[in-house]
């Protein structure tokens, strides 16, 4: 249309890096606030990372260990730190799982030492 003008494009503002830092600080303002109200209401965070593995608050979706040929090859020498590491340990956590009043709503996804 005619009537549109040069001047009125969010651009002639301020520009676009300041959008979007603006956006991203708006947005992690509103992640904040919703994490507050949720802990006040008495849903918490799982904590699993090197915790032993609890089948009541948590999903094992992969179990790690050492590769079956190094493991061998590795045997024949000195004992390495993968053989000490110890078994049924939460290594990596794919995703978050959490709580309300102490009842799990959504268990904890981990990746378990064998």
């Amino acid at each position: 249309p005619e009537e549109y003008k040069e001047e009125d494009t969010p651009s002639s503002k301020y520009s676009w890096g300041q959008a979007s830092k603006a956006w991203v600080q708006g947005f992690l303002q509103i992640k904040k606030q919703l994490s507050d109200l949720l802990f006040k209401e008495g849903i918490e965070r799982i904590e699993v990372l090197g915790k032993e593995f609890d089948p009541n608050t948590m999903e094992a979706v992969d179990w790690t260990g050492p590769d079956p040929v190094q493991s061998e090859e590795e045997n024949s020498g000195s004992p390495s730190s993968a053989d000490s590491a110890e078994s049924g340990v939460v290594v990596e956590e794919v995703q978050r799982g959490y709580t309300l009043h102490g009842k799990v709503i959504r268990p904890a996804k981990v990746k378990v030492t064998k």
